[in-house]
């Protein structure tokens, strides 16, 4: 946070977006910048949330890859875990979006399922596409559609194909 706070002040071509309304400004040359955390590890307990919400947090990943306090990422089976259920409602106080990337498949429906906000997954693939533990079946693709979601892609090669050489073309069917 402070090396967001540091690009911020020295470059004026930026701006932190805190609330809904800031992302329509149309601040002339200026480049918003919505701050997410990849992996809840630095919360210690679901209450420091409100520190984070503070420094500008605005959407937040449960995991990355590995379990923590919260829930188990892709690298492990299991699902989220009591205070993972108790971040997201803390999450949804603050209006704080939930990035499901990351998620094992059992963690990722308890947080899915508790979000009343609208959920993404900022950079998941389809698992139709290319079978990984990092990609997101149809049904959970589903899921955060039938909430109003979006999901991004993600831009590596060995989450998109098998091939030795990928192109654009292989992340559509």
């Amino acid at each position: 946070f402070n090396e967001y706070e540091k690009i911020l002040k020295k470059y004026n071509s930026f701006y932190k977006i805190k609330k809904n309304t800031d992302i329509m400004l149309k601040a002339e040359g200026k480049i918003g910048l919505l701050i997410l955390m990849e992996g809840a590890d630095p919360i210690r307990k679901p209450e420091d949330l409100e520190y984070f919400y503070k420094k500008g947090l605005r959407v937040l990943g449960l995991t990355w890859n590995k379990e923590n306090n919260y829930g188990f990422g892709t690298d492990k089976f299991g699902p989220l875990k009591k205070d993972g259920y108790k971040l997201i409602e803390h999450m949804n106080a603050k209006k704080i979006t939930l990035d499901l990337s990351h998620l094992s498949y059992e963690s990722f429906w308890g947080a899915i399922n508790t979000t009343k906000l609208i959920p993404i997954a900022s950079h998941s693939n389809s698992y139709f596409l290319r079978r990984h533990k990092r990609n997101l079946t149809a049904s959970q693709l589903k899921a955060i559609s039938n909430k109003g979601g979006t999901c991004g892609l993600v831009l590596y090669n060995n989450f998109i194909s098998r091939k030795t050489t990928v192109s654009i073309d292989d992340l559509f069917y």
